[in-house]
């Protein structure tokens, strides 16, 4: 689950006065591209109250954050370059022995893992350099989890 600081959790409970619940301030929420892309990772109080008061991110913490990034890109895009599983798996399910598919499935939940990974980053990445602080939607890679039960609890965390 996540975990929430204090200030954070203020921003979040914190109410504002009802001349800031308005049209505008709620299509900036709702159109806010990083939000929009990667869906709702901090609530409307927290927008709002960012955009009133911003936070301190640290740059050190937000270079570091888009360099994974652009590494897991890269290796992302090396992967689907020289590896053709994806595009032969198609056919691979038809003609496989049952044995084989474990493998064939777990390498098609890493693919899509990385893909949404990839894009929810990339949002959370944009959103760090607006000076907009959002949480974490999948903080941990899809081995970490040894159920399924447990594996959706955490990355369906928001």
């Amino acid at each position: 689950m996540v975990q929430h600081d204090s200030a954070s959790l203020k921003r979040i409970e914190q109410s504002h006065d009802r001349s800031e619940y308005n049209l505008l301030a709620y299509l900036a929420y709702n159109l806010y591209a990083p939000l929009f892309l990667a869906g709702p990772i901090l609530c409307f109080n927290d927008f709002v109250s960012q955009n009133k008061e911003p936070v301190h991110i640290d740059m050190a913490d937000t270079v570091w954050y888009i360099s994974k990034l652009v590494f897991v890109f890269f290796a992302f895009e090396i992967s689907c370059h020289y590896i053709y599983f994806n595009s032969v798996l198609k056919y691979y399910w038809e003609v496989a022995p049952s044995h084989q598919l474990l493998p064939a499935a777990l390498w098609n939940l890493v693919t899509t893992y990385s893909k949404l990974w990839l894009v929810w980053r990339l949002a959370r990445a944009v959103a760090m350099l607006d000076g907009i602080e959002t949480d974490e939607n999948m903080p941990t890679f899809v081995f970490r989890h040894y159920t399924f039960q447990a594996f959706w609890r955490y990355v369906d965390c928001e």
